[in-house]
């Protein structure tokens, strides 16, 4: 394009030189949408987790940062779901890793059906995922969890491996003033691990 709108120039041939510059312009303005849609999924894949499609730790922890503003008091309730699951290393033991892949997933498809409106599932990493749940405090979101447990259990772990069952655990915790990420799910950590206790 640049060499076409040079020789019209030379040549002054007005009309091709005019040509030439609309043809570089819709070149540059398609690779300028490009760029930008590039650019667009490289953000959302950065707040995706590749093994099973729910958000990653960096997309639930701006999320939220951005409700738990510093000196700010939240509007309404806050709370989070911290899940594990049980024994998962006997799983990826026993069965392979491709095998607890598959858990993984499963286990993802199954916290999304429970998460209502308002609520964003993500994982954390490993075998851990949680929940934000906004505009609900610690009861909404404990009625949610039953619900998963009770979905998980439901599910035909079997069909993966005969006589397979998979569990979780989970902790709950509700925002207060002067929560941080880290104050909030540190104390939903400990009521999963008091839940894993008391599971035996």
């Amino acid at each position: 394009m640049r060499r076409m709108i040079e020789v019209a120039l030379l040549a002054e041939h007005e009309q091709v030189a005019r040509t030439g510059h609309m043809l570089a312009s819709g070149i540059l303005d398609a690779q300028g949408r490009s760029r930008e849609a590039r650019s667009c999924r490289l953000e959302r894949l950065s707040l995706e987790d590749p093994l099973t499609g729910l958000p990653n730790r960096r997309h639930f922890e701006r999320e939220l940062a951005s409700l738990l503003r510093p000196g700010q008091q939240l509007a309404e309730p806050l709370s989070i779901a911290l899940i594990d699951v049980d024994r998962f290393k006997e799983i990826n033991d026993l069965h392979s890793h491709v095998l607890g892949d598959r858990v993984l997933k499963a286990l993802a498809g199954l916290i999304g059906t429970q998460v209502r409106q308002g609520g964003l599932p993500a994982r954390l990493g490993g075998d851990e995922f949680v929940v934000l749940f906004r505009r609900a405090g610690v009861g909404v979101a404990a009625a949610a969890c039953e619900r998963l447990k009770a979905a998980v259990s439901r599910y035909p772990w079997h069909e993966l491996v005969p006589g397979m069952a998979v569990t979780v655990s989970i902790g709950l915790a509700e925002s207060t003033a002067g929560d941080t990420i880290e104050s909030l799910l540190r104390r939903s950590d400990d009521d999963m691990y008091r839940a894993k206790a008391s599971r035996g």
